[in-house]
């Protein structure tokens, strides 16, 4: 029988502990739930709608107002959005209303996820010493929401990432406890880290013609760094044919979504305008990876950063004197970044910043590669050098 049960603390609930087992329930019904749950219900409701007048329309052989019946590829197409909506709401479902089962003994670790009754074990054998830390799941508003992991040759398990941080500590450090290990301080682990350049100016710049960043030096005062996105990645031009078919079919989608709905009601396309929004900035984004350049000129008086794109463009000035220093960090970290630039997908996880004296920073370039670290050293070079002219 368990020496100890019962102890519960929010969605963490101690079952059994004795000297050969341990197990913990974690129930559901965290914060993350309402949200997700509230996107979930949008996204059914709408694909759902304009699935349910396709299908009609297809089985009677006619529109509501005369027009042709839509084909049947089309209704395997929108087939695919409605799964998505599922899969939406049966993370929602088991977010909400799904428990955990967490089983531990000396030489393995469990963790059976269980939903109305619908069941999924998954065991990890451990190793003497194995430890578990805390991974980065998904960020939220910036900040990184950890999951709790172990992990070793034999494979990897993750669970808890619906609970508090404080239970995640507490459910870890009992794991550790349990099997004999040190507890205390947890290891935490985010998915991403910052690349860093410790060469010095003059090897920045040879990093950054590697890569295609155009390096004029000391003209009139001026320095100029002029990046071009197309030329800075070998790859860019595969990413780029990609990125254009996604945008097509998602914009193809959302056009075809909006006929559809306006066949019944005005009202009900009306809930297409964001969609077609987000395609418009999609479209953006990838003319200016195709098509736009940012020059960066930076001279005794004042920092300069312009982008543009056939013609169209921004600009913003800063005194130098105001700028402490450049540096690269991570999209999903800090707050207040400030200015005017093309805006970035996912996939462009670190920012460069020019950091003023009062604390708030500019936005300079996004981007994933690493010669973003070798154009930060640059950049801090020349100020350096400014500075010690003065």
């Amino acid at each position: 029988m368990s020496a100890d049960t019962g102890a519960t603390s929010g969605q963490l609930e101690l079952l059994e502990k004795d000297r050969e087992h341990l197990m913990y329930l974690l129930k559901g019904g965290g914060r993350n739930a309402r949200g997700l749950g509230c996107f979930a219900l949008l996204w059914n409701a709408i694909v759902g709608g304009i699935a349910f007048m396709m299908v009609t329309a297809f089985l009677n052989g006619a529109g509501p107002q005369g027009q042709k019946a839509p084909p049947l590829p089309a209704l395997a197409f929108i087939g695919v959005f409605l799964l998505i909506g599922i899969a939406f709401a049966y993370t929602w479902a088991y977010m909400k209303f799904g428990r955990t089962l967490v089983m531990v003994k000396r030489d393995a670790i469990g963790v059976q996820n269980d939903l109305f009754g619908w069941k999924r074990m998954k065991i990890l054998n451990l190793n003497p010493g194995d430890r578990g830390k805390l991974t980065e799941s998904y960020s939220e508003n910036k900040v990184p929401v950890y999951q709790v992991e172990f992990s070793n040759s034999e494979g990897k398990l993750t669970f808890g990432v619906g609970l508090s941080p404080g239970e995640k500590d507490q459910l870890l450090n009992e794991i550790h406890k349990f099997l004999g290990l040190e507890t205390g301080e947890i290891e935490r682990e985010t998915k991403t880290k910052v690349p860093q350049f410790t060469g010095s100016m003059e090897e920045a710049r040879t990093a950054l013609e590697q890569h295609n960043v155009e390096v004029m030096e000391d003209v009139r005062g001026e320095w100029l760094v002029r990046i071009v996105p197309r030329r800075t990645n070998k790859d860019a031009g595969v990413g780029l044919v990609v990125f254009l078919l996604f945008i097509a079919v998602w914009i193809g989608f959302v056009s075809f979504w909006t006929y559809m709905a306006l066949q019944g009601s005005w009202l009900f396309a009306l809930f297409s305008v964001p969609f077609h929004g987000a395609g418009l900035l999609m479209l953006g984004l990838w003319l200016y990876l195709a098509f736009g350049e940012t020059e960066l000129r930076l001279s005794r008086g004042e920092f300069v950063m312009r982008w543009s794109c056939l013609g169209a463009g921004g600009t913003t000035r800063t005194a130098t004197d105001e700028i402490r220093e450049f540096l690269l960090t991570r999209r999903q970290d800090g707050n207040g970044y400030k200015g005017r630039g093309p805006r970035n997908t996912e996939s462009m996880s670190y920012v460069l910043v020019a950091q003023k004296e009062g604390g708030d920073v500019i936005k300079v370039q996004f981007g994933n590669e690493e010669w973003l670290a070798a154009l930060a050293t640059y950049l801090n070079g020349i100020l350096h050098d400014l500075r010690g002219r003065h």
